[in-house]
């Protein structure tokens, strides 16, 4: 129950910050970036599990979650996503550098429940 409940801590954040909206353009087209709820029920829609940024896949799904979440216009797959990754390093630098900055912001709310944590107290 402890790990469940740390995990919703970063998700109440969310309402705490004002939310910082990012434009970015892939393949001519511009898209919204805006770290949103609606983004962590995608993840979990998508992966079946609990939103825990864990892997290199999690950060990716996430990433293009974000996307999804906030232009319900896209047409851009996911298989088309990670090609323009691939192919545009700059779009990765400025994705990794907006979703670093926005778990940097999270990670105040983030409850350690660790045996490291519980010998430190």
């Amino acid at each position: 129950m402890k790990d469940r409940v740390a995990g919703l801590l970063p998700i109440a954040a969310l309402f705490l910050f004002k939310y910082r909206n990012m434009n970015i353009r892939i393949n001519d087209t511009d898209y919204c970036i805006k770290w949103t709820l609606r983004a962590f029920f995608i993840y979990e829609q998508i992966t079946g599990k609990i939103f825990k940024m864990q892997t290199l896949t999690d950060e990716y799904v996430f990433i293009y979650c974000l996307l999804l979440a906030n232009n319900p216009e896209i047409q851009l797959t996911f298989n088309e996503f990670i090609d323009v990754l691939d192919e545009e390093v700059e779009v990765l630098k400025t994705l990794k550098e907006f979703i670093g900055k926005e778990m940097a912001k999270q990670a105040i709310f983030t409850v350690d429940t660790t045996e490291d944590a519980k010998k430190k107290n």
